[in-house]
């Protein structure tokens, strides 16, 4: 998952992801980030996608 790798790169293609796929599950989306976000201790996960979502 791109969200947890978190490089640059990364959060480049997801925003690239979001414009081309507007109809995206945003509530699944952050489900998963922020379960991920929890488990690595990393919040910062979550912040970054939810920026690039709205």
């Amino acid at each position: 998952m791109k969200a947890v790798a978190h490089r640059p790169k990364d959060l480049l293609d997801i925003q690239a992801v979001v414009e081309n796929h507007p109809d995206l599950d945003v509530a699944r989306i952050k489900n998963w980030v922020k379960q991920f976000a929890d488990v690595l201790e990393m919040p910062s996960l979550w912040d970054d996608i939810e920026g690039i979502l709205k």
